[in-house]
């Protein structure tokens, strides 16, 4: 997978930080014939004599100079970055290395073409249907037509989509089947040479999440009031009725949990109580449509107060 977002790390020199490398532009990678500019900022300005930083790359396929220097005064300098022609989609490592100090970043490398990816959504339950994006690195002057298939008939999408000239992106329709679990599906898109992926977790719906009280491990003390959430994996249209259970009776939960229609999840609230002789392993288990999640909780014996002397 291309990392998204800015691309940074940090150089520690004698007297400043460097902070390595941003790209500059919508995307934080480099094609062969499509030039990227790289940006060093400094944490202040650099000395008259300037600020020189070693560049290399790890692959001959990505080329960045071999120093690049920030002038007097100045906190940015400016670098080009170029590819050579690769079969692959892969991030290539920069190594910047000033005043004996380094440190280390990654560049996203792709092949020629203009795929930049598929928007994966969230869960995709049985029986929907969802929009999903396509998306080009550049627009274009004319229409692009990007041929789309799946790595399951239970999931289907359209032969094709096509990209409106002078646009980035299209959107298109998933179609889910019915599944009897969890699965995750392939969709793959080709332009010409270059193919780009994504996966889809699709499957009935049911519990995916159990929260209850803490999440360090430390448990609860006996008489305490917990507050729970249960999560599906994906919204229910007409709501949902989780069934709760508790196998011991130091820690009780409703037996029931309603999730409105359209809602991911619920909330619930339990209670701990009696006086167990020793820490206590409590399971609570959450189901509906057939599948459950558990959650184990500690209830711990309250404190016996000191006697007073």
């Amino acid at each position: 997978m291309i990392r998204r977002g800015p691309v940074t790390f940090t150089v520690a020199t004698a007297n400043l930080c460097v902070s390595l490398l941003q790209v500059k532009g919508p995307h934080q990678y480099v094609r062969p014939g499509r030039p990227a500019t790289g940006v060093i900022t400094l944490s202040g300005p650099a000395p008259r004599s300037g600020t020189s930083v070693a560049l290399t790359s790890e692959t001959p396929d990505l080329v960045v100079p071999a120093t690049v220097t920030v002038p007097n005064g100045a906190t940015t300098a400016s670098f080009p970055i170029t590819a050579k022609p690769q079969a692959e989609r892969t991030e290539v490592r920069i190594t910047a290395t000033a005043d004996g100090g380094g440190a280390e970043g990654w560049v996203g490398l792709l092949p020629e073409g203009n795929l930049d990816g598929l928007t994966a959504g969230s869960f995709l339950v049985n029986d929907t249907s969802a929009q999903q994006r396509l998306t080009l690195s550049y627009a274009q002057a004319t229409d692009t037509v990007v041929a789309l298939s799946s790595s399951d008939p239970g999931l289907t999408v359209p032969a094709t989509v096509t990209v409106p000239a002078r646009h980035t992106s299209v959107p298109f329709t998933i179609a889910v089947g019915t599944f009897t679990q969890l699965k995750v599906i392939v969709v793959t898109a080709t332009l010409t040479k270059e193919r780009v992926s994504a996966g889809y977790l699709t499957g009935p719906n049911g519990p995916r999440s159990l929260s209850l009280g803490t999440t360090d491990g430390s448990g609860v003390t006996a008489g305490d009031e917990l507050q729970g959430r249960v999560e599906l994996y994906g919204v229910a249209p007409a709501g949902a009725m989780i069934s709760l259970t508790s196998d011991d009776p130091h820690l009780t939960v409703p037996s029931t949990v309603q999730i409105g229609p359209g809602q991911p999840s619920a909330a619930f609230q339990a209670r701990t109580s009696g006086t167990p002789a020793a820490d206590t392993t409590v399971t609570i288990t959450a189901s509906w449509h057939d599948h459950s999640i558990d959650r184990q909780i500690i209830v711990n014996p309250p404190e016996i107060p000191d006697a007073e002397q």
